[in-house]
């Protein structure tokens, strides 16, 4: 049997579906730190509430009209595989330089209504390629990550997909400790703003976490059924929700931007000196706090709503800097 150390996924950081659930070649193996396997979902169509002269579903009595499959996975976030995340859900991504190469992604605004979409490989067993399924029509509902205790940076996302699932027992097993992503960060590396003037709070900061939201809605078509054919971001999406933790108390500096309404810059940029990921709120707002003890310290929780400003033409901006040319 499979150990949750044996699994993982392949994923391809440089194409997109050129049409839902079409499908892309996956290149690359992931380590995932949380199985997280993918799961199918089937709806039916029965007779169970007909006049059949017993309340059962009646042999043959039932049509499968909607597949669907999704996968909340967890991994240690290198700067590869968490700016395609982002430039995934938030629809494309603007890319310059010649190696290394800065991506940036903002708001999508009005003319973008979807995720980027691609398909993935999730080995369960390491060992087995028989283990070994490709989805296709694969997006990102949602993606975040957290900075919080000492050690790798944690990435989360949940996928779902057009609820196909076809064997590739063709494929290649990963190599034991394979992860050709690279690029991990860490808490040590990460330097933390927040202020009028993006004042540094690198000195009382204790944790942050950032989640984009796509909230996705399928459509089955008649030509794709049982398939998700079709899929549109959900009303006001994407959204951003940024919450931070910092060492503090009421009467503090940081507590007055929210007894004051001050509008502030809130900037991480996590870096190992060639590699970066960078999340910019240029004008935002501390939306709600609280005043807590976590056992050591009294600190203050907060969340930061983003506000569209024309500098950026985003309500925020997520800069990713590595070797990889597009996305």
């Amino acid at each position: 049997m499979a150990r949750p150390q044996d699994t993982y996924l392949k994923w391809d950081l440089a194409n997109a579906e050129a049409t839902y659930g079409a499908g892309v070649t996956p290149a690359t193996w992931f380590k995932l730190t949380g199985a997280g396997l993918f799961q199918r979902e089937f709806e039916f169509d029965d007779d169970m509430k007909e006049i059949t002269g017993h309340p059962y579903v009646s042999d043959g009595g039932a049509k499968v009209i909607r597949r669907s499959v999704s996968g909340s996975l967890e991994y240690k976030v290198n700067v590869d595989l968490l700016t395609y995340l982002v430039a995934s859900i938030c629809g494309g991504v603007t890319t310059t330089g010649s190696g290394p190469y800065t991506h940036t992604v903002k708001w999508p605004g009005s003319g973008v209504v979807s995720p980027k979409t691609f398909s993935v490989i999730q080995a369960s067993d390491r060992n087995s390629t028989a283990s070994m399924f490709e989805y296709n029509g694969i997006y990102p509902n949602s993606v975040g990550f957290t900075v919080d205790q000492p050690g790798a940076i944690l990435g989360t996302v949940e996928l779902q997909g057009d609820g196909s699932q076809v064997a590739t027992a063709g494929d290649s097993v990963p190599a034991i400790d394979s992860d050709t992503g690279g690029n991990r960060l860490y808490q040590e590396q990460a330097v933390i703003k927040l202020g009028p003037s993006s004042q540094v709070v690198t000195t009382i900061f204790r944790s942050m976490s950032a989640t984009w939201t796509a909230d996705v809605q399928q459509r089955v078509l008649p030509s794709t059924a049982p398939l998700v054919g079709e899929i549109e971001y959900g009303e006001d999406a994407p959204s951003l929700e940024v919450a931070l933790t910092v060492k503090g108390q009421k009467g503090d500096t940081v507590w007055g931007y929210f007894n004051s309404e001050t509008k502030v810059v809130f900037d991480i940029t996590i870096t190992d000196g060639t590699n970066s990921i960078q999340l910019v709120l240029s004008s935002a707002r501390v939306m709600a706090l609280e005043e807590a003890f976590d056992g050591i310290d009294h600190v203050l929780n907060m969340t930061l709503r983003s506000e569209y400003n024309a500098t950026d033409a985003s309500p925020w901006k997520f800069i990713g800097v590595n070797s990889v040319s597009a996305y």
